[in-house]
């Protein structure tokens, strides 16, 4: 919506009359309001600051309006219509719904009030009340824009397609309201198993409304069905809460009575997501000038200020928090990811361990702080933590097969080592990092019960098809030498050399695998020059800018 309109400017300026300190003729209405419903008093106490004090304002007014026996009926509507919104945009449904009904008898003639009203009751789950209302507001205010999408909305909850997508269908002309009115038709369309059809309305929407990820999950649906998988999980793997826009001024109107922290805190959430940093730092300071005690919206902050290139400014910040919070999980860990990457590996480690006494399940320290503790010579403290990364689950892969590295360089067998190595494949058969480890193990193992070089062939057959990277190449050339082939093991090697990697540890690797086969000689199984093989350093930028966190706000 471009300006405010003159019911807008009349909701905002209900905010500024201030009134007597109690309410008590909302919570019983009498004498000429004694028709009204009764709304009674709630905990507010859970309610960011600034809205707890709208609504009370609020309540004080209405209930100096209803002492007022000849109070207009337009001004009190008003009131309770945007005492209503207030309660709405706080999550207090019940007295939400009460003020609207109030709203709609003191002003029979007015949409706005049914219209805010039904989307109380579509977003409360009931659609047919949502329904009713709608049609009321059809026939006060049939050209309002947004009428036909929120029907199609409401008559899709109610199962009755066909009248949804006819519905629908009359809004896909307004440019606004093209997006929503796709994402619910394509639903229809996973409904009615039309999977092709589906598939290009969310393809279509996603080009109109890219942040709107919402719309990965059910475009996984339809391309699963028609039988993609690759490109259904790349779409999974996207997915969001976020939904298509829509262009409701009325709506629009009631989400800016409730500018509360949530709101901004919502918004650079949006704009953290679609890398517009700078918009997310203006918007969390934003909402913490309404909510200033809020330790997890502080150190999204930080994150946001260090991605807009304000690197000391987050410093100075999670700094900040943690003298705030001294056990704040998140905060810590950041904060020692700054600190490993400027080499104070003592003060990150320090602060790994502190996340990790509040929140002992914490993957990202335990996964920093191993790669720490391997890097210092300590494998077995490693192993430990590296084990409990893994616990996050597939995506971090990466943290079983350090554990195994660690657990190799303190003295644990090949035997053993390969039948973990099992165990982690029978799970993720795929996972290349963990077929590598394997292949080379199984060509190069100082076991004979270990060594397997055709098995080794196999595997590493497979990595090339799926990637041909050096170190791919190179797995290759070892399984090929296992195998007595090292000619064939020599001209292999010699594509991983040429050009030599940017990586000087794994160029250094490859020499000496060249040096051992030119000598008939196979070089160690995991050398401590492989990079596929070596946990990283900590990546401030990748943590900072992808690390979840579980409480943004």
């Amino acid at each position: 919506m471009k300006g405010p309109s003159a019911h807008g400017a009349l909701l905002v300026a209900w905010l500024l009359i201030t009134g007597a300190a109690s309410a008590d003729r909302v919570a019983a209405p009498s004498g000429p309001w004694k028709d009204l419903r009764p709304v009674a008093e709630v905990d507010l106490s859970g309610a960011e600051p600034h809205l707890r004090q709208r609504m009370l304002k609020m309540r004080a007014r209405l209930d100096t309006l209803l002492a007022e026996g000849g109070a207009r009926k337009a001004a009190l509507a008003e009131g309770y219509g945007t005492l209503a919104a207030l309660y709405a945009g706080s999550g207090l449904e019940t007295s939400a719904e009460r003020c609207f009904d109030n709203a709609r008898r003191l002003a029979p003639g007015d949409y706005r009030w049914p219209y805010l009203a039904a989307q109380l009751a579509l977003n409360g789950g009931r659609p047919r009340e949502a329904l009713k209302r709608l049609r009321r507001v059809q026939t006060l205010k049939p050209d309002y824009p947004a009428l036909p999408l929120r029907f199609g909305q409401t008559l899709l909850q109610l199962d009755r397609l066909e009248e949804a997508r006819a519905a629908l269908e009359q809004a896909l002309g307004n440019p606004g309201l093209r997006a929503a009115a796709l994402y619910s038709l394509g639903q229809i369309d996973l409904l009615r198993r039309r999977y092709r059809k589906a598939a290009e309305r969310f393809q279509e929407a996603l080009k109109l409304a890219p942040q709107a990820d919402a719309l990965y999950y059910p475009l996984a649906q339809a391309l699963r069905a028609l039988g993609d998988r690759e490109k259904a999980m790349a779409a999974l793997r996207r997915k969001g809460d976020t939904l298509p826009p829509v262009d409701d001024p009325l709506l629009a109107e009631m989400n800016a009575l409730n500018n509360s922290a949530r709101h901004f805190y919502s918004q650079a959430l949006k704009a953290v997501h679609e890398r517009r940093y700078a918009e997310a730092v203006e918007a969390l300071r934003a909402g913490l000038k309404m909510d200033p005690g809020n330790a997890n919206a502080r150190t999204t902050l930080a994150r946001a200020l260090y991605l807009s290139g304000q690197v000391e400014a987050a410093k100075t910040l999670l700094q900040g928090v943690l003298k705030a919070r001294p056990g704040h999980p998140l905060a810590n860990f950041l904060h020692g990811v700054l600190l490993e990457a400027e080499g104070d590996t003592q003060a990150a480690r320090a602060a790994y361990e502190r996340t990790l006494r509040r929140d002992p399940g914490h993957a990202g320290a335990h996964y920093y702080l191993a790669g720490l503790l391997f890097r210092q010579g300590d494998y077995a403290g490693a192993a430990r933590h590296f084990a409990e990364a893994a616990k996050a689950g597939p995506e971090l892969a990466m943290a079983a097969l350090y554990r195994l590295v660690a657990l190799q360089r303190a003295g644990t067998s090949d035997r053993e080592l390969k039948q973990a190595l099992e165990a982690a494949l029978h799970k993720q058969p795929k996972q290349p990092l963990l077929r590598y480890a394997m292949a080379r193990l199984l060509a190069a193992s100082g076991d004979a019960a270990v060594r397997d070089p055709a098995r080794a062939l196999k595997l590493t057959r497979q990595l090339l098809q799926q990637m041909p990277s050096p170190p791919h190449q190179a797995a290759h050339a070892l399984a090929l030498a296992a195998s007595g082939d090292f000619d064939k093991a020599r001209e292999t090697l010699a594509k991983a050399m040429s050009p030599l990697p940017w990586d000087p540890a794994f160029a250094t690797e490859l020499l000496q695998m060249a040096t051992a086969f030119q000598g008939h000689r196979l070089p160690p199984a995991w050398p401590e020059d492989d990079p596929l093989l070596t946990p990283p350093p900590a990546n401030p930028h990748l943590v900072i800018a992808e690390y979840p966190a579980e409480k943004p706000f």
